[in-house]
């Protein structure tokens, strides 16, 4: 029997893909950035202009901006566009549903605007903060 070593992303990154630094540090290592680097099943990593952003057969799930993160259902509230943005975001924040609606929490409770079980939103935007910025910087 032989060992395989998968790429480190397709298990819990505790939000490392949620960085500047770490998304460069991936399309670093991309073959063709035209065509994103796979991070995942069905997901992708891509590089444009002043951020990057996730897509997940080919619906856009989440922007890496410098100072900002931005979330999207893509269109498809699954479990699997769940768990994505759960997988790549900082692990303060938490996307999850109760009873078919979706909520972002924080664990923290230190992301401006948005309070525990805030309810989820296309195109949600979460500012860092001086906590993530220790993870950005």
């Amino acid at each position: 029997m032989t060992n395989t070593v998968r790429h480190p992303l397709y298990y819990k990154t505790n939000g490392a893909l949620g960085t500047m630094r770490g998304c460069k540090e991936l399309m670093d290592s991309c073959r063709d950035p035209s065509v994103g680097k796979p991070i995942g099943n069905n997901t992708r990593l891509y590089h444009d202009d002043d951020h990057y952003y996730v897509e997940l057969h080919g619906n856009r799930i989440m922007e890496i901006h410098p100072k900002h993160w931005v979330l999207y259902d893509g269109g498809w509230k699954t479990v699997t566009t769940k768990m994505r943005l759960n997988r790549y975001t900082p692990s303060s924040i938490v996307v999850y549903s109760k009873q078919g609606v979706w909520y972002v929490e924080n664990n923290f409770h230190i992301v401006e605007k948005i309070t525990k079980d805030k309810e989820f939103y296309d195109g949600m935007i979460i500012p860092h903060t001086t906590l993530s910025k220790l993870l950005i910087e």
